[in-house]
């Protein structure tokens, strides 16, 4: 099976939601939010389903020659089922832009880590200060686990008087559960740049705001993306964000909600009742050889990526 299937816990998510034990999908699920379409460097089989989040990923993927191209909104919908925040939610859950595991140096869990210099902290100091000047009430950081694992992220946050959590490793089976609980607990939901977890917070019935130093994994992409998203998602730009029903209408177009799934056809879809059940064990073996000699090469073309704390300020 692809090793992204696995990422998130969506592989889980999706077992229990059909009513299965964990099994391997046969095809390729996108593993988070993309602006355009996920499958430009990631390896896959070409002749499985390729499983996508929204209308605008499928239609990038299409005009890219993509076939087998099935779109199933994101995992996190089949949680979601609408339930909103909880009953007295307080303050603000902030999501800065993180680091991968794939940068430059080894790192002791066998992955690339981050790298440890002055820009990295700064970054960190510089969002710390401007949520600690724009939220009202407590604040909690939830920062990616490599992030969490260095002190002078945590540092950062921490020196303001913030809470900093982190939901988990990314191989965890239970990552969307923890994240969805911890959500729920506040009323605003904010990053730097705009990706999965904004529009998670959203869907759980969370105001929404983007704002601070943007960064991202080269001075072009930062260009490139900063308009993007500013282009595409003003409001969220807009002092104070978007209400609640506002983030919730948005977060369910990017992430696909029209495309949600009734447990038996997804069960079809992934590969889980009919034939591809039964071919499921010679794909799986298929995949794991390809994306070995793939990933390693795309793990290669990450390390010398520039920081992806850098600023577009």
């Amino acid at each position: 099976m692809h090793l992204v299937n696995t990422y998130f816990g969506h592989l889980h998510v999706l077992a229990r939601y059909v009513g299965e034990q964990d099994r391997p999908i046969v095809g390729y699920l996108q593993h988070g939010w993309y602006e355009v379409g996920p499958l430009r460097e990631e390896p896959q089989l070409r002749f499985v389903p390729k499983l996508l989040w929204s209308d605008r990923n499928v239609a990038d993927a299409r005009g890219a020659g993509v076939r087998d191209v099935v779109p199933i909104g994101a995992p996190r919908l089949y949680i979601e089922e609408g339930v909103g925040p909880d009953a007295d939610p307080a303050g603000t859950i902030a999501y800065p832009y993180h680091s991968y595991e794939f940068d430059s140096q080894s790192h002791p869990h066998g992955n690339i880590g981050v790298r440890r210099d002055s820009s990295y902290a700064s970054y960190h100091e510089r969002y710390a200060a401007e949520l600690a000047a724009r939220e009202d009430g407590p604040i909690t950081v939830a920062l990616y686990w490599r992030d969490h694992e260095e002190a002078a992220a945590r540092h950062a946050y921490e020196s303001q008087g913030m809470r900093v959590i982190t939901h988990g490793t990314r191989s965890e089976r239970h990552l969307l559960d923890r994240q969805l609980a911890e959500q729920r607990r506040h009323r605003r939901v904010v990053t730097n740049r705009i990706g999965s977890a904004l529009w998670y917070g959203a869907l759980a019935g969370l105001e929404a705001e983007v704002y601070g130093p943007f960064a991202g994994p080269s001075p072009a992409e930062v260009r490139w993306f900063e308009s993007f998203q500013r282009s595409h998602f003003p409001s969220l730009f807009a002092r104070g964000g978007v209400t609640a029903d506002e983030a919730r209408d948005l977060a369910s177009v990017e992430l696909g909600a029209r495309h949600k799934r009734s447990p038996e056809e997804l069960a079809a879809i992934v590969g889980w009742r009919g034939w591809r059940r039964t071919v499921a064990p010679a794909v799986d073996v298929v995949d794991r050889v390809q994306h070995r000699a793939r990933s390693g090469r795309h793990r290669r073309r990450l390390a010398r990526r520039p920081p992806l704390w850098e600023s577009g300020d």
